[in-house]
């Protein structure tokens, strides 16, 4: 036993704030230089969950004693889950095999000695092994496979390690800062939180398509105000249809319109209804603009997807929208309007009578046109449209002409995503778009295949929308209670179905559907335990 005193490392920690804030007192400019030392005190990958939790949970409490940091020390917090993040993603792309992970307890007097997540020490062992095997040279070429696969193996276990470590990271990182945004109760707090954030997510978040868990952080704010969340899908559809930026910039908001709507359970059913409205207006505008330049008979124009990226984006976003929240795109009120109007036939629908919607006024101004959009005749003969009981929110009421034309967008979307919006729009009565798929099979379009890269070495635009979905089920094992209860789970439109033969094949479409969902994400295989 010590002569002296042992203090614990909360105590210790909190001694230092205590330290901090008198020097901040005695000098108050000081504080440029504590945000250089914090910047240059950032853990660096390789060292253990214990580390980097107390390094977040320290930057919180420093937030909270020198709130002229708090942007800058946000940032910084975002930018490193954004890498640790990436960095899983990256890992995982190479492993076929389940993640098993152990949650990090939290208990910041634990003596960091036991850590055992290092991968420093990963690292050791190693460079261990590679030196034990410097004489392999030496043995004979009897059982080469056999040491090739032990080999691989080993690889795969070294891996998982690597990966179970990041993990936990990860994990800790994110229930800390999650849990600092469930303490802010003020509405200024909150307000100067969502700035703090939003800036952020323009800044990094949306640029790194392989983050998987970080972008949580706005989801889970969004929660707390309806304002933050009306505001955030408002931000997300001024960047789709800002001709000013960048491509990929326009179809990553796209992914991230799609996943939020579909998944964010605190989502009015009037704000959904109002969203795919304002996305598929957007979709027309585009669809406009190409045939006034073309014409509605060019097709060498038209099958090209890579000229036309963001209205296929735009598409996909509704029918995502469309396969999870169909519920809530229904109309209850007779009172209100129908799709369809009876006096009004289908193919001579026209939007100068509809009612504005929230982003007209975005579109108009984007694209230069105006609110009358007179659509063509079209032969919709192969479609039935709007048909059965239910009456469906007056956004769609377009989307034959937006199915059916010569953009071939079924042939263009992520096929799963098409596959479920053709048995889902069929199994409610909204739209039947069988014989179309079946027209479009053998069509060939540049720019579909997704493994295509061009001569840059770019993977193509097309590639990133069918398989970018940012708001994939959270599965951090700690830091997972703060999302459960706000997130919307897949519901299958038959699920009530009693008869033993329907809910076997139920099974099988719904296996389909989680099959089909997983291939239109960036997220691993289903079975991984870091799912």
């Amino acid at each position: 036993m010590p002569s002296y005193a042992v203090a614990t490392r909360t105590v210790a920690y909190d001694r230092h704030h205590e330290a901090i804030q008198d020097i901040l007192k005695l000098i108050p400019t000081s504080y440029n230089s504590l945000y250089v030392c914090i910047q240059r005190h950032l853990p660096y990958k390789k060292r253990g969950t214990a580390d980097h939790a107390s390094y977040v949970r320290n930057l919180i409490q420093v937030m909270t004693y020198v709130p002229v940091l708090q942007k800058q020390i946000m940032t910084l917090l975002v930018e490193h889950l954004v890498r640790v993040d990436t960095l899983i993603q990256v890992e995982m792309d190479d492993l076929d095999e389940d993640v098993e992970f152990v949650t990090y307890s939290m208990n910041f007097d634990d003596d960091y000695e036991s850590e055992v997540d290092s991968e420093a020490e990963d690292l050791a062992e190693d460079q261990g092994d590679d030196m034990n095997g410097n004489d392999s040279d030496l043995d004979s070429d009897y059982g080469a496979d056999e040491d090739e696969n032990s080999e691989k193996g080993e690889l795969s276990t070294k891996q998982q390690k690597k990966v179970r470590s990041m993990v936990r990271k990860l994990d800790s990182m994110m229930y800390l800062v999650l849990g600092h945004l469930a303490a802010k109760q003020s509405p200024d707090a909150r307000n100067d939180m969502y700035s703090i954030l939003l800036d952020t997510f323009d800044r990094t978040i949306i640029k790194t398509l392989k983050s998987r868990y970080t972008q949580f952080l706005m989801f889970y704010l969004c929660s707390m105000d309806g304002h933050f969340s009306d505001s955030f899908l408002e931000h997300l559809l001024q960047l789709i249809m800002d001709p000013l930026r960048p491509n990929v910039h326009r179809i990553a908001a796209a992914a991230y319109v799609s996943s939020y709507v579909a998944r964010a359970k605190f989502m009015e059913p009037t704000t959904i209804q109002r969203t795919v409205g304002t996305l598929c207006g957007f979709c027309e505008q585009l669809l406009d603009q190409y045939e006034v330049k073309y014409g509605t008979d060019d097709v060498a124009h038209a099958v090209n997807a890579e000229r036309h990226e963001v209205f296929y984006a735009s598409l996909q976003a509704v029918m995502y929208i469309f396969c999870f929240r169909w519920r809530d795109l229904t109309l209850h009120d007779d009172s209100l309007d129908a799709l369809i109007d009876d006096d009004e036939p289908t193919g001579a629908m026209s939007l100068t009578n509809a009612p504005a919607f929230p982003g007209a006024q975005l579109i108009d101004a984007h694209l230069g046109t105006s609110n009358t959009t007179s659509i063509p005749d079209t032969d919709y003969s192969s479609l039935q449209f709007g048909s059965g009981d239910k009456k469906w929110c007056h956004g769609l009421r377009n989307m034959p002409r937006l199915i059916m034309n010569k953009l071939y967008p079924l042939k263009v979307c992520s096929l799963p995503v098409v596959r479920q919006f053709a048995k889902i729009s069929h199994e409610t009565n909204f739209m039947y778009i069988y014989s179309i798929l079946e027209k479009s099979k053998d069509l060939l379009i540049t720019g579909v295949n997704l493994d295509s890269v061009n001569d840059t070495g770019a993977r193509n635009l097309l590639h990133t929308v069918q398989t970018f979905f940012p708001f994939d089920p959270y599965k951090l094992e700690s830091s997972r209670k703060y999302i459960d209860s706000i997130y919307f789970e897949w519901i299958a439109e038959d699920d009530d179905e009693d008869d033993s033969d329907e809910e076997e094949d139920d099974e099988e479409e719904e296996d389909n559907m989680s099959a089909g969902m997983m291939a239109m994400s960036i997220s691993p295989s289903p079975t991984s335990h870091y799912l």
